[in-house]
């Protein structure tokens, strides 16, 4: 659909929200906090189990806050969503960083889950919305692909930086990155919203049972959304939580963790910048299947392998994720109206919790009990048999307009 005619003053300021949404994202993935987070709570004497733990009501805050704080986006605006949950975030990084007790950290950490959940949603609705309204929605996919590239650069200065910080103290990263946080909130204040088409058809509850009922009914969009949460496990559990205790069971300093994980961020930059590329030589389809082909094997490799050489498996799953993430997304995006995208886009992130929940202290225990290499078959296994019923049963496309 062709996009309204625009003012020239108002194209320009939705021409100017792209470089500045990509500062915003690159202010807040200077994450250096990343490469030792797991690192610091085991310093604070939580085990594996523990941390994983920890991170269960983290899931279920985030859970039950992704679809109303959706819906706030698209019924009040998305910079206002973003604004919020970028402060917010900000302010429990800090608090994180200077705990000194376990109910501080924990605090801090499931409030840290709230304010991603104003963010998830209603960032990329706001981008695609931009674009839709300059006439460019075709080029979201180049665009968020340009996007996820830059993270990834920001996210190798992290893991230099990082450990680099650590080594003075583990909690310095975090307080850095507190202030980088507020640094992306202050541009965050500086988007234009762009027009939310529709949105005063649907009071606030009925936008939520609006969005939930597209979710689940429409072929498409579920099976979309089973696809990205089960998918999502791999780099949570293997990147997230595993990569860290990997390279400290091989006997690598902290100090270390930064010039290794360079390798995978490299890999992650090559993929983003190669997704829209492959996705059109192969098609989407076709990248849906060899991306889980890919990082299933990958992590059955590293259930067998513990030595250095299982960080070129860590840097292909990278790669293969990198490029699923804008096909993904683009696909789910083309499937939805304007009216209900941020709030759909945080069904995404609900069943991406309700999967994660369960999952991640199940697998810290068996990591904890029987070893990483045990952890990395059984998620192997969970891999193998969630994409093989995703795909398999995968509804055939109709042409339908969004609704």
């Amino acid at each position: 659909m062709a996009a309204e005619p625009l003012s020239p003053d108002l194209r320009r300021r939705y021409e100017a929200n792209i470089w500045k949404f990509q500062l915003y994202r690159g202010l807040q993935s200077l994450s250096l906090w990343s490469p030792i987070w797991v690192i610091y709570l085991l310093d604070k004497g939580l085990s594996l189990t523990q941390v994983t733990l920890m991170d269960a009501p983290f899931w279920l805050i985030l859970a039950l806050s992704e679809v109303p704080t959706g819906a706030f986006g698209d019924r009040y605006g998305r910079k206002q969503s973003v604004a919020v949950g970028t402060f917010v975030f900000a302010v429990t990084m800090l608090l994180f960083g200077l705990a000194d007790s376990f109910l501080v950290l924990f605090v801090s950490y499931v409030t840290w889950a709230f304010a991603m959940s104003f963010q998830s949603g209603s960032d990329s609705a706001f981008l695609y919305d931009t674009l839709k309204d300059l006439g460019k929605e075709d080029e979201f996919r180049k665009v968020l692909g340009r996007n996820m590239a830059i993270m990834q650069v920001v996210g190798m200065l992290s893991a230099l930086i990082g450990p680099l910080l650590a080594t003075i103290s583990l909690s310095l990263p975090i307080l850095v990155s507190a202030f980088t946080t507020f640094g992306a909130f202050l541009v965050v204040t500086t988007f234009t919203e762009p027009k939310l088409r529709n949105r005063e058809n649907y009071r606030y509850a009925d936008l939520i049972k609006a969005s939930i009922r597209v979710s689940s009914s429409r072929g498409q969009v579920r099976h979309l959304l089973l696809y990205s949460a089960f998918l999502g496990l791999v780099p949570l559990m293997s990147s997230a939580i595993f990569y860290q205790p990997y390279l400290a069971n091989l006997g690598i300093s902290v100090g270390l963790f930064g010039p290794i994980f360079l390798l995978s961020r490299g890999a992650g930059i090559i993929g983003s910048l190669s997704s829209n590329r492959i996705a059109v030589r192969i098609g989407q389809r076709g990248a849906m299947v060899v991306v889980p082909i890919i990082v299933t094997l990958n992590v059955l490799g590293l259930s067998i392998v513990e030595s250095i050489f299982g960080v070129a498996l860590f840097a292909l799953t990278s790669f293969a994720m990198a490029v699923s993430g804008p096909v993904t997304s683009a696909a789910l995006h083309r499937e939805i109206g304007s009216e209900m995208r941020a709030t759909v886009m945080s069904v995404q992130s609900l069943v991406r919790s309700l999967v994660f929940m369960p999952a991640e202290p199940f697998l810290g225990h068996v990591a904890d009990r029987w070893g990483l290499g045990r952890a990395f078959l059984v998620l192997a296994g969970f891999m193998a048999a969630s994409m093989l019923l995703v795909l398999g049963t995968w509804p055939k496309p109709k042409r339908e307009e969004p609704a």
